[in-house]
């Protein structure tokens, strides 16, 4: 069994990515979850019956019972070591779950793990089905998107989201990823040349900031600003053709569920190569890389 004590402090979609690594890592693995404060998004289903069979939701877990799982795993590390039952998954430190899900430990023992992310990308692969199930829109946002879509696609043969990723962007990673209006419009451009084939195409623009929409504004295609909440955005950008963006698991994950090829914009000076075209997670690692160029950058 593995106990979720804590998944770390991020948003929605990191929550969710945490969430269904965890729930297709045990379907696939066969072993039992007890996950505390496992959180529910508003706008998604979050229940799927396969996965359910194999997780146990609690509320929030004791402090005493935290603290003393941080302190044996804090106390083994400073003297080199480390122990299947007391796990901490981070950035940079992925080694011990890994070897936690490929051994039988799960099946046979209690395992504590707290921290972010967790990643098991095979069994997520192979759950594929259950896990977008899982992600899928309650009613009233699936009637959204319907919406939204059939009007997009009434004068468009392609639609292409943007995902205009700022806010606390401007610090992370020294603002490497925080571009301006510019720079996405450049990416739009590119896009547009290689990949529209003389088809309308509309781009629609999905950000938690107000956008001016006379920086993009476009003789060649029609620019469409959406603005919805956060669960509306989601889906909708996992129903486009195509999606644009920066680093991040929002547009990441809508790409995933919708199965959506995504050009992940790393440097907006960059050519535009078919080859960066990936869906997340099925077909890139966990930082959006091609599988084979992840597994080798350092």
């Amino acid at each position: 069994m593995l106990v979720v004590l804590n998944d770390g402090i991020g948003q929605m979609c990191n929550k969710i990515l945490f969430q269904i690594n965890i729930l297709a890592s045990a379907y696939v693995r066969d072993y039992q979850v007890t996950y505390y404060n496992m959180q529910k998004f508003p706008g998604f289903r979050m229940y799927q019956a396969d996965l359910e069979k194999h997780l146990t939701r609690k509320k929030n877990v004791p402090k005493i019972r935290y603290f003393f799982i941080r302190g044996m795993h804090k106390g083994l590390a400073k003297i080199g070591k480390s122990h299947k039952r007391y796990v901490m998954v981070g950035a940079k430190n992925q080694k011990e779950s890994e070897v936690l899900i490929t051994s039988n430990y799960l099946q046979l023992h209690t395992s504590y793990l707290y921290g972010w992310p967790f990643y098991d990308l095979t069994a997520l692969r192979k759950a594929g089905r259950q896990i977008r199930e899982f992600m899928s829109p309650d009613k009233e946002v699936q009637e959204y998107v319907e919406s939204v879509l059939s009007e997009l696609r009434n004068t468009a043969k392609l639609v292409i989201g943007v995902h205009l990723r700022r806010g606390d962007y401007l610090n992370w990673r020294n603002g490497a990823y925080y571009y301006c209006n510019e720079q996405y419009k450049k990416c739009m451009d590119m896009f547009y040349e290689n990949v529209s084939k003389g088809h309308k195409c509309t781009f629609v623009l999905f950000s938690n900031e107000k956008i001016d929409e006379k920086e993009f504004n476009d003789d060649r295609y029609k620019v469409v600003i959406i603005s919805g909440s956060a669960a509306q955005d989601f889906h909708t950008m996992s129903k486009c053709d195509y999606l644009i963006g920066p680093p991040s698991s929002f547009s990441g994950l809508a790409s995933f569920m919708g199965q959506v090829p995504r050009y992940m914009i790393e440097n907006p000076n960059r050519p535009y190569e078919e080859k960066d075209m990936l869906v997340w997670l099925e077909e890139t690692g966990s930082w959006g890389l091609p599988i084979q160029e992840e597994e080798h950058d350092d």
